[in-house]
């Protein structure tokens, strides 16, 4: 009976819980959607007084105010990122409760008057599927770029204090991933793999190390899969957000880094860790290809052989570590602020002439 009971209380408990969830979910978007309204609000009032007095309107990702796209004489720049609210819905709390998200907005706004500039050559190809009015040749591709943060760094003192202070075994090697918690960044496939990897390959001076913010959800689920490798639950360490100046020594001095994503817009911790000289193994798909090029291995996301097999090729392999850190020292050097930032300014430049011819 007492047991009958405590489980009743359990049920309702839990119920309860999941209950005040969704009503700080809803609370959340409220205010998110009123601070949004507001903004706009406000900023199209300024807009409202000044904009006679422009030629360019950019936008760092929104969609221009009603007032800019109204106004014939000022040419609309858009920075597009990604699709990815759209492609992945489950992953964003407005388009599963609403059917919202500014990306659905800028794809049922922009058309043929505008111009954009697209963080890679994937994203620009997903954002003509989504935009049938877009014109092709008014889509600039405008690469990102690592931070100079990002560097080569030997300091073994630093990687000292950064073990210690992440609680990565001082006598073990590590392999490092850096992402949001959720699963798109096919996690639990990268976890599967290095399971098995170790196993199979009877690794003992090996961890995995995991950082980044998380999905709550997502996290519990990851957690439940760690718990299952029972006495290896101990290879996989999540180290949770990690402080800018610490990510330059984790990255530098990890025997490689592991990123099989299942969809980017860039993927921007693959080349932060090409500009750390360290060796990257990450997904053919999106455009992750882009970014890496030969300078990594690449793989299937969905093939726990093909990240196992990989894990094993650089483990065993310290010439081809070698080889893919300068590769990838190499390849970082590619990408920077100062050019991405020259193509928008060219683009600007020749818009307007072209306009007043």
């Amino acid at each position: 009976m007492i047991q009958d009971r405590l489980a009743a209380v359990k049920t309702a408990m839990e119920r309860h819980s999941l209950l005040c969830a969704k009503i700080l979910i809803y609370l959340s978007l409220s205010v998110k959607a009123l601070t949004i309204l507001h903004g706009r609000f406000y900023r199209s009032k300024a807009l409202k007084r000044q904009i006679d007095y422009f030629d360019i309107y950019f936008s760092p990702g929104y969609l221009a105010p009603g007032i800019v796209r109204d106004n014939k004489k000022v040419k609309r720049f858009t920075l597009i990122y990604d699709t990815i609210p759209l492609l992945f819905p489950n992953l964003s709390p407005f388009m599963k409760y609403f059917g919202y998200s500014w990306t659905k907005t800028l794809v049922d706004h922009l058309d043929s008057d505008d111009y954009c500039f697209s963080i890679s050559k994937q994203s620009k190809k997903d954002f003509l599927a989504y935009c049938p009015d877009l014109i092709h040749e008014q889509i600039l591709v405008t690469p990102l770029a690592a931070s100079e943060n990002f560097y080569c760094c030997t300091d073994v003192n630093k990687l000292k204090a950064v073990k210690e202070k992440y609680h990565i075994p001082s006598n073990k090697k590590y392999i490092f991933s850096l992402c949001t918690l959720e699963p798109r960044k096919n996690l639990l496939m990268s976890v599967r793999s290095f399971i098995k990897f170790v196993i199979t390959n009877e690794i003992d001076d090996l961890v995995f190390v995991i950082g980044g913010g998380s999905h709550d959800r997502f996290v519990g689920i990851l957690e439940k899969e760690i718990r299952s490798f029972e006495k290896y639950q101990d290879k996989i360490i999540k180290v949770g957000y990690v402080d800018d100046e610490d990510l330059a020594p984790l990255y530098s001095n990890s025997e490689f880094f592991v990123y099989p994503s299942l969809y980017e817009g860039f993927g921007l911790p693959p080349l932060e860790a090409m500009q750390c000289g360290c060796p990257v193994i990450t997904s053919n798909t999106s455009s992750l290809p882009e970014v890496v090029g030969d300078a990594g291995i690449m793989v299937d996301p969905n093939s726990e052989e093909e990240i196992t097999a990989a894990m094993k090729k650089l483990y065993f392999d310290e010439a081809l570590r070698k080889n893919l850190s300068e590769k990838g020292l190499a390849r970082a050097q590619k990408f920077s602020w100062e050019k991405s930032v020259g193509l928008m300014v060219d683009e600007f430049r020749t818009v307007i002439e072209l306009s007043e011819k």
